[in-house]
């Protein structure tokens, strides 16, 4: 991601104004290549995960306060597939994010409007139902993931056309019609922000670290034994960096000082990794076709691990390989010494 630089305030049918009534500061993130877009054309999949910037404002730095309004130019271009030639974008996506931790707040499609005989982009407000929105998201996201074979997963699978062959206009009214039809507790979700939530998962890897610090126990077995395999740990810079490979995370994996002691959880620092989050996926290499190590975040009900079925609250859990071995990761300790 990179830092679109300070643009001087000349052409205003390119400048769009953001009114931030939520209780959050906030930026505004979009992506770095635009193309030429419209209701009919194949739905769009992507938000947060494609190469990225975040805007300045032309009152000064990127970060606009709560309860303040900022405006940023949308000036980017791509080549017209007919004559050839640059030609200015008149669409936009806009991922308001919060400026801590760029948490999705609202996903905004926007186009330059000439109807009125003079070029210009609308205001844009973010406000707290957008943020009752987003939250709704993730908790519907992780509700479907823990529990996949649910009344809710199932109808909202069925409720979705086939998105490879569906255009944007009916992908966007089928999930709308449901979560306003179908659901009580998601009434505010709606596709534009299941994108935004599901991309920024996939993008980076806050959500698992728990926005925090964090440590994961990685164990091999079943249910009835466990082993520890080693620890993922995930270390929470200062200052997130989204230039940065994990935006500036330190993450890394330390295998178990001995495998043969089923007691013990200590680990063998000198023989530690670094990951990297790339795509969903915690790896140690991306360029390697099979890496050693190759584990994956979900959503699981806690009666995962304690076999209690009434343990419904969702949890976070690591699962995938390491070395030949699979595993599966979580921030509690198990009990090793069962078997």
């Amino acid at each position: 991601m990179s830092t679109q630089e300070q643009t001087p305030k000349s052409d205003v049918s390119k400048e769009c104004q953001i009114n931030n009534e939520t209780d959050s500061d906030i930026v505004v993130i979009t992506p770095t290549t635009v193309r030429k877009h419209n209701s009919e054309s194949p739905f769009p999949k992507s938000a947060y995960n494609q190469d990225l910037e975040v805007l300045t404002t032309l009152e000064g730095g990127q970060v606009i306060p709560a309860g303040k309004s900022g405006t940023v130019v949308l000036d980017k271009s791509y080549i017209d597939p007919i004559t050839g030639e640059s030609t200015y974008s008149m669409v936009y996506k806009l991922l308001v994010s919060s400026a801590n931790s760029y948490y999705p707040i609202a996903n905004i499609n926007t186009i330059q409007n000439r109807s009125s005989g003079s070029a210009k982009f609308d205001p844009q407000t973010v406000g707290p139902k957008d943020q009752e929105s987003m939250k709704e998201t993730a908790l519907f996201i992780q509700t479907i993931h823990a529990y996949p074979n649910s009344q809710l997963a199932m109808d909202f699978k069925a409720a979705m056309p086939d998105k490879n062959k569906s255009n944007t206009k009916a992908m966007i009214d089928a999930a709308n019609t449901f979560f306003k039809s179908t659901t009580t507790q998601f009434q505010n979700v709606r596709l534009l922000s299941l994108i935004a939530m599901h991309s920024y998962y996939k993008k980076f890897p806050f959500v698992w670290a728990n926005f925090t610090n964090v440590t994961y126990y990685l164990y091999s077995g079943n249910d009835q034994s466990s082993n520890f395999v080693g620890q993922l740990s995930m270390n929470k810079p200062s200052i997130i960096d989204l230039t940065a490979p994990n935006a500036a995370y330190e993450i890394s994996f330390s295998p178990a000082s001995s495998l043969s002691d089923p007691t013990s959880i200590e680990v063998d620092s000198s023989k530690m990794k670094l990951l990297t989050y790339s795509n969903d996926i915690f790896v140690n290499d991306e360029n390697e076709g099979t890496p050693e190590i190759s584990l994956k975040g979900t959503f699981m009900p806690r009666s995962f691990l304690s076999q209690n079925p009434d343990d419904t609250q969702i949890i976070r859990i690591l699962s995938g390989m390491v070395n030949g071995v699979t595993v599966t990761g979580t921030m509690e300790r198990l009990p090793l010494d069962q078997g």
